[in-house]
């Protein structure tokens, strides 16, 4: 009622970086941390690769991830391991 009105913002969407299932990149680079993803159940194994992209994505000097998707069958689990990297 008073003060100053805020303005409305258009949520930022989340950074996505690639994510490669390989170690053989065409580029020099250098590796940053690990980052990891997983959901139980109904996530489809790309959907969880491309979480893994956003939480490389969250680092703000990661280009890429090199990822690997580990599924538990007996327990329905579906975990993304990845390396963040930067291109030299």
């Amino acid at each position: 009622m008073f003060g100053k009105k805020e303005q409305s913002s258009v949520p930022e969407s989340k950074r996505e970086v690639p994510v490669y299932t390989v170690h053989s990149l065409p580029r020099p680079y250098e590796i940053i941390c690990t980052v990891y993803t997983g959901k139980i159940n109904s996530d489809s194994p790309g959907i969880v690769l491309q979480r893994l992209g956003q939480a490389g994505g969250a680092i703000p000097e990661c280009d890429a991830v090199i990822g690997i998707i580990v599924s538990h069958i007996a327990a329905q689990l579906v975990q993304a391991y990845g390396t963040a990297i930067r291109y030299l």
